[in-house]
């Protein structure tokens, strides 16, 4: 067999290993554009497009309060990666403040409502969370955590507010991860 006949025989295998890694690489592409990969992995975004909020025609798109917007947010500290996207800061007829949060770790079991370890952060005032929706328990977490949107007298509560911080208490060994956004009032 002459160095032509072996190299032939190796030509089919090769370009079959060349297909799938094309395959694969068209696959990574899809999950950082299409939000599957996080932040800080490759480029992409926190959720799967089919779990990020779209606007809709009754509110406002998320991550905006008026004209000023609201990015989405990521901290990274003790072994846990939380990002939070602002979901209806920015709809006056919201019932409650809504923040889609994901939580992403390989060495941490996150077994905490999150419900019972945020408070919300209006200018001087720190309000408890009202709920989560979203799993207890595992590596990979997303759900919302939602907030009163008045306050007890009935005053809406971010009337006047000019920052407004979600902030998350005693997660992966970290005192406080703080998030924060400028309401521009």
């Amino acid at each position: 067999m002459g160095p032509q006949a072996g190299s032939s025989q190796m030509m089919g295998p090769m370009m079959g290993m060349m297909g799938q890694m094309m395959q694969m690489m068209g696959q990574m592409q899809s999950m950082m554009g299409g939000g599957a990969m996080g932040p800080g992995m490759m480029g992409g975004n926190a959720m799967p497009p089919s779990e990020k909020p779209g606007p809709s025609a009754e509110t406002p798109g998320p991550g905006t309060r008026g004209n000023i917007p609201l990015a989405p947010q990521t901290v990274e500290a003790g072994g846990v990666v939380v990002d939070v996207i602002p979901l209806n800061l920015g709809d006056e007829n919201a019932t409650s403040l809504d923040f889609r949060v994901a939580l992403n770790t390989h060495s941490v079991e996150l077994n905490k409502n999150l419900a019972q370890i945020a408070v919300l952060r209006v200018d001087d005032q720190e309000i408890p969370a009202s709920s989560w929706q979203g799993p207890i328990g595992g590596h990979h977490v997303s759900g919302v955590l939602s907030f009163p949107a008045t306050e007890e007298s009935g005053q809406p509560l971010l009337q006047g507010a000019n920052t407004v911080s979600l902030v998350i208490k005693g997660l992966g060994g970290v005192a406080e991860r703080t998030f924060t956004w400028q309401l521009g009032q």
